[in-house]
């Protein structure tokens, strides 16, 4: 148990205390924690330092630094811009899905697609991919799209796949790939 929790912190010495605190112009010039992992490991960290093997290695903040700079107010979460290739999400080289598209004009289309890259950019979810159509490498909406099937099995609850918020492009493509490969 930590001295903190075994104080009581309405005493009157420890009010005196709090309220010097609060009109104080102290600056915090160093600051060290003990950070524990999901696993029970613990990591001495601060701004400076932190004894994890990924600091050591490369010298530069590593996720401990961060959770210590999120939790002290000090970072705000960031906006993260996610990429997965093609290689990374297992699809082989030469899979076509066909999809439904309705473009920023309104108009609707089918398109036969090469999914290369899936990016997560400002909460919206993107599709870069070969179009048969066009010949060329297009970007798609992932909300945009209205139906998608793989080898001619259409992918169900697509929307409803759709409108969940994936951790990563990668748990989306395997929802979608087990839709697809789901039997009818």
């Amino acid at each position: 148990m930590m001295l903190w929790d075994n104080v009581d912190h309405n005493a009157e010495e420890q009010i005196e205390r709090i309220a010097e605190a609060i009109g104080s112009n102290d600056k915090i010039v160093s600051f060290e924690a003990v950070l524990r992992d999901p696993d029970g490991n613990d990591f001495k960290t601060s701004f400076e330092k932190c004894s994890c093997s990924d600091f050591k290695k490369r010298k530069l903040p590593c996720k401990h630094m961060y959770s210590l700079a999120f939790f002290l107010g000090l970072l705000e979460k960031l906006k993260v811009e996610k990429n997965l290739t093609r290689k990374d999400m297992g699809i082989p080289a030469g899979t076509v899905f066909h999809i439904e598209y309705k473009g920023s004009d309104g108009k609707v289309s089918e398109r036969d697609i090469e999914i290369q890259k899936i990016t997560l950019k400002n909460d919206k979810l993107y599709l870069y991919a070969y179009c048969h159509i066009s010949h060329s490498v297009k970007t798609f909406l992932a909300n945009n799209i209205l139906s998608m099937s793989y080898e001619g099995r259409q992918i169900k609850n697509l929307r409803k796949i759709l409108e969940i918020e994936y951790p990563s492009p990668g748990d989306l493509v395997a929802k979608l790939a087990a839709e697809a490969l789901e039997p009818s």
